[in-house]
């Protein structure tokens, strides 16, 4: 029991690595927005994605990071709002609230941000440096091909930023 008690005390002590307690989980419940980004030492044209639902529908934003030029707007079948509901109830991210990640000690990594809102009010809301929430890679990869048609189209009407997304 000591053994495990003073390896408790050096992971505690590493330096660099962060974490702050979460919130409590969030119920999945009809998803009105979801806004997600991941970025890594090398700047992508679109910094964030939003998908939100509309009188007609949903959205998908495709947000710059120039901020010169206006974001990019997708209309959608509302249904991708449903397959990111599937989604999020498979991958349990209701627990991700709150999740506040850091490692300092990588050099050169990536970090992300993440926020859901419900038709209910409630929200779910993670980022991180370095530092991710259980099935981020299989969360994140999900939603990309969620809103890969909104990129394929922006790559065909700015051909010039295609190869920095």
């Amino acid at each position: 029991m000591a053994f495990l008690a003073s390896l408790l005390g050096i992971t505690l002590a590493m330096p660099g690595c962060t974490r702050t307690p979460k919130a409590s989980s969030v119920p999945i419940t009809e998803v009105q927005k979801i806004s997600f980004s991941q970025q890594g030492m090398a700047r992508a044209a679109i910094t964030n994605r939003i998908i939100h639902c509309t009188d007609q529908g949903a959205e998908i934003v495709l947000e710059l990071w120039d901020g010169e030029e206006p974001d990019s707007v997708y209309p959608t079948d509302a249904s991708v709002l449903q397959e990111a509901r599937e989604l999020l109830e498979t991958y349990d991210v209701g627990s991700w609230n709150g999740f506040k990640g850091s490692n300092r000690a990588v050099l050169d990594g990536e970090s992300f941000g993440f926020y859901v809102e419900f038709t209910d009010g409630s929200t779910i809301s993670a980022y991180g440096t370095n530092s991710f929430p259980p099935h981020y890679r299989e969360v994140y990869s999900a939603l990309w091909d969620l809103t890969a048609p909104a990129q394929e189209a922006y790559e065909l009407e700015h051909p010039e930023e295609s190869s920095t997304l």
